[in-house]
C-alpha cells in the first residue's frame, strides 16, 4: 500500500456539502478512505446514498463531545494523514483546542490561525475586529445586554454570537418585528440556555436575493482562489441558503476588503464571506464568515480546477477546461423541485443551461427528495 492510499478524509456530517466533497475527491484522484461522521441515530443522507465508496462512522455521545480524541484513539499508530473536512463549524472549538495541545500529530484541519478562531466564530467579536481595523463596513450591532428597541426601533435581527453552542445544537438568526415577537423569540432562546450574553442585536438590512453577495473559495498567504457569487433564489426568504447562485464580478472594493480581512485574521482554508447591501448607507456590509466548506463551493471547484479541496489536501489544482471556466450558476436541484411544486418554474430553468453546475442530477433529486424529507421527519421525533 502506498503512503498516499493510507491517508483518510473524514467529513464531519453535512448533506449537499458532504456529497460535493466526495464527488471532488474522486475527480482529484484521492485514493484513501472516505468516511462520513454522523451522530448515532442520524439517518444516511446524500454523501452515503450516492457514493458507495463512502463508509459511515456513528459517534457515541462521548465521542461527539470530543471528536479529535476519538479520531486519535481509533487510528492510533496509523501511518498517513487524517484530513478532517468541516461542512459546519460544529467541531471547530474542539479541534482548535486539540491542535493547540497536539500541533504535530497527523490530524490535518484548515480553518485559519488557531489564535483567531474565537474571533471568527463569535459574530460580535468578528464585527468589532473588522470595525476597529477599519477593514470594511459592518452592520450596526450591539451586545445582548443592551436595549435593541432604543437603538433600532421595532424591527431588528437577533443573532446568536456563535452558530454552534455545543457539538449537538445549532442556533439560527431571527428577524423580529415588535415586542411580542421579540419576547417570544427571546423565551425560545432561553429555553435552550441561550442567554443574553450569547446573543447580539443587529440592524435589519436589505434582504433582497440580489443584495446578498459572497466572496468564497480558498485563501492562504501563498494562494488565492476567491470568487464572487450572489443569490438568485433562496429559502427561507431573506435569511436562507441559496437555491440558485450566480458567479459575478465583485462589486467595487469588495474583493480588496475580503483579502484585507482574511490577511488580518492570518486565515488559511476554505471560506465564505457574506455581504449584504445596506440601502440606507448605500454600501455592502460584512455579516458573516463561514470558515469551512460551503455548499456553493461546488461551482467554484469547477472554475478553479478543484483548487479548494486540492489545497486542503496539499495538492496543486487540476487544469481547467474552457467549458469549466465558463460555469456561472450553481443549482440546488432538490430545492428547485420544491419551487416547481409551488408553480415557480424559473429556478429549475437554470438547471438546463450549459453554464450551470448542480451537485445532483434531476433524476437523483427526484429519487432522493422524498427520502430526505422522511429522514428529516424521523430526526424531529
Amino acid at each position: 500500500m502506498s503512503t498516499k492510499s493510507k491517508d483518510i478524509v473524514l467529513i464531519c456530517g453535512g448533506h449537499t456539502n458532504a456529497h460535493t466533497i466526495v464527488r471532488n475527491l474522486s475527480v482529484i484522484g484521492f485514493e484513501g478512505e472516505i468516511i462520513i461522521v454522523r451522530n448515532a441515530g442520524v439517518p444516511s443522507f446524500a454523501a452515503e446514498r450516492f457514493n458507495p465508496r463512502v463508509t459511515r462512522w456513528e459517534l457515541s455521545s462521548e465521542q461527539n463531545m470530543n471528536l479529535p480524541k476519538a479520531i486519535a484513539q481509533r487510528w492510533a499508530g496509523r501511518d498517513g494523514k487524517i484530513y478532517v473536512c468541516f461542512p459546519s463549524e460544529r467541531y471547530h472549538h474542539s479541534f482548535a483546542q486539540w491542535k493547540r495541545d497536539h500541533p504535530d500529530d497527523n490530524i490535518v484541519v484548515h480553518f485559519g490561525e488557531i489564535s483567531c478562531i474565537s474571533t471568527i466564530l463569535d459574530r460580535y467579536e468578528f464585527y468589532r475586529f473588522i470595525e476597529e481595523r477599519n477593514l470594511a463596513a459592518v452592520p450596526k450591532t450591539i451586545s445582548g445586554t443592551e436595549d435593541p428597541f432604543a437603538v433600532f426601533g421595532d424591527a431588528f435581527v437577533i443573532r446568536p454570537r456563535q452558530t454552534w453552542h455545543s457539538s449537538v445544537r445549532r442556533e439560527c438568526v431571527k428577524m423580529v418585528h415588535g415586542k411580542k415577537e421579540y419576547e417570544k423569540t427571546m423565551n425560545d432562546f432561553a429555553s435552550r440556555s441561550v442567554g443574553i450574553e450569547k446573543l447580539c442585536f443587529q440592524e435589519l438590512l436589505c434582504i433582497k436575493n440580489e443584495s446578498n453577495v459572497s466572496i468564497a473559495g480558498w485563501f492562504d498567504p501563498n494562494h488565492r482562489h476567491l470568487y464572487c457569487l450572489r443569490k438568485r433564489f433562496q429559502h427561507p426568504p431573506g435569511t436562507g441558503s441559496g437555491d440558485v447562485c450566480e458567479r459575478i464580478d465583485p462589486p467595487e472594493g469588495m474583493m480588496d476588503a475580503a483579502v484585507a480581512i482574511l490577511t488580518q485574521l492570518k486565515y488559511a482554508g476554505p471560506l465564505e464571506l457574506e455581504f449584504v447591501f445596506d440601502t440606507n448607507s448605500d454600501q455592502y456590509k460584512v455579516i458573516e464568515m463561514n470558515a469551512r466548506f460551503w455548499m456553493q463551493h461546488g461551482l467554484l471547484e469547477q472554475v478553479s480546477g478543484r483548487a479548494i479541496l486540492s489545497r486542503y489536501l496539499g495538492k496543486e489544482p487540476l487544469p481547467v477546461s474552457t467549458r469549466q471556466a465558463q460555469t456561472k450558476y450553481w443549482i440546488n436541484t432538490g430545492q428547485c423541485l420544491t419551487h416547481l411544486l409551488k408553480l415557480s418554474f424559473k429556478p429549475l430553468a437554470y438547471y438546463f443551461r450549459s453554464d450551470s453546475w448542480a451537485p445532483y442530477s434531476l433524476f437523483q433529486a427526484m429519487w432522493y427528495a422524498p427520502m430526505h424529507v422522511f429522514s428529516k421527519l424521523r430526526m424531529r421525533k
